[in-house]
């Protein structure tokens, strides 16, 4: 999503410059502390991005209920990574026994029913993590309970689950740990230790988020240069691409923009009654 040229963005970059001098902040300083706030937002003031990106994502089990009709008439497209899941439990046999559960306004949970193979547990139910076990077959569906998937629909299981468990990536949950990691990184290296940091005016950093699957979610760049500084944070997810996030971004803006007015209006006044004193 291209997010240039809106008036919010104005004024924030015009109230940004008037904050600098009123704040006599280092450029360093300011861009690690307005852009936790335009992410992260102000806690008891206003929410960042993250927060109401967040409220945008996917319900609990929604994508289950969504989906599950569709697999019923069309079937599902299976990905690597749930074809391997259903393959390591089936271990070559074509169906077993599974208890499914969720996916009604909780996640989406596929246990597999297990029996033991030796001893006194030999055809006796095996909870844990028993080694001598194999997946309880369709034909103690009657004893046992549970619902008999062949190979198919326990791959379809498992893509929903974990479709489910992606449902809050669909939006931008991850930045919540990946902005504080960056810009913890930024006031270590640049901002010194202790309650009067001194920020360093050089250098670029640059931290690149992905999923499990290696697919770039979000990558942020930090560049500090005597007399400036630039930070910018880019998100590749679908959520950025709905009607509503230049909205979101613009009300985000809006609310730091506010913040900084009321931090200059109170430093112009305070000034402004310290040289009716002096005179």
């Amino acid at each position: 999503m291209s997010y240039t040229g809106t008036d919010a963005l104005k004024k924030f970059n015009d109230t940004l410059n008037e904050y600098a001098l009123q704040s006599k902040k280092n450029a360093a300083e300011i861009v690690i502390q307005k852009g936790e706030q335009l992410i992260l937002g102000m806690s008891g003031s206003f929410d960042g991005a993250y927060q109401r990106f967040e409220r945008l994502a996917p319900k609990r089990g929604s994508i289950f209920q969504e989906r599950i009709g569709l697999i019923r008439r069309e079937g599902i497209f299976v990905k690597g990574r749930a074809a391997s899941a259903a393959s390591s439990i089936l271990k070559g046999s074509k169906s077993g026994l599974f208890n499914i559960s969720g996916g009604d306004g909780s996640a989406l949970r596929i246990t597999p029913i297990y029996i033991g193979t030796k001893g006194k547990k030999k055809g006796l139910r095996i909870y844990g993590k028993a080694k001598n076990k194999e997946l309880a077959g369709a034909s103690l569906k009657k004893d046992l309970g549970g619902i008999v998937l062949n190979s198919q629909a326990l791959k379809a299981a498992y893509e929903l689950k974990y479709r489910e468990a992606a449902r809050r990536y669909s939006a931008v949950a991850f930045l919540d740990k990946f902005y504080k990691k960056f810009c913890g990184m930024l006031r270590r290296k640049y901002g010194g230790s202790g309650s009067k940091r001194r920020y360093t005016q050089t250098g670029k950093e640059y931290v690149n988020y992905a999923n499990k699957s290696g697919t770039s979610l979000s990558h942020a760049i930090a560049n500090f240069q005597d007399g400036g500084a630039e930070f910018r944070l880019r998100v590749f997810t679908s959520t950025m691409k709905k009607p509503g996030a230049r909205r979101i971004l613009d009300r985000v803006l809006s609310d730091v923009t506010k913040d900084m007015r009321q931090y200059i209006n109170r430093k112009q006044a305070e000034a402004a009654q310290k040289a009716g004193l002096k005179k």
